[in-house]
């Protein structure tokens, strides 16, 4: 017999419950898109939060955006990648 339950995939990623921020972030998110639906349409389509604002910018800019993972996070993942894995259920 094993014990299950719906868990939100975002919140255990982010590591549990969401916090009070994460409630105000979600709801600014669906602020803002809720009032650009109701404004004309612009190329800038895609909501970000970005050097702690929220803005938004166009899919071109998102998809031309490179981000490079730091050497740093890379090592620290190899490092758990090769410990070996127990897994008792």
């Amino acid at each position: 017999h094993i014990d299950t339950r719906a868990t939100v995939l975002g919140h255990l990623q982010r590591g549990g419950r969401p916090t009070v921020q994460d409630r105000l972030m979600a709801f600014e998110f669906t602020k803002l898109a809720v009032n650009k639906l109701l404004k004309p349409k612009d190329e800038n389509n895609v909501i970000v939060y970005k050097d702690a604002k929220f803005d938004f910018v166009t899919i071109d800019y998102i998809n031309s955006a490179k981000y490079q993972i730091p050497e740093q996070i890379i090592g620290f993942v190899e490092g758990l990648s090769h410990q070996e894995k127990v897994c008792k259920i």
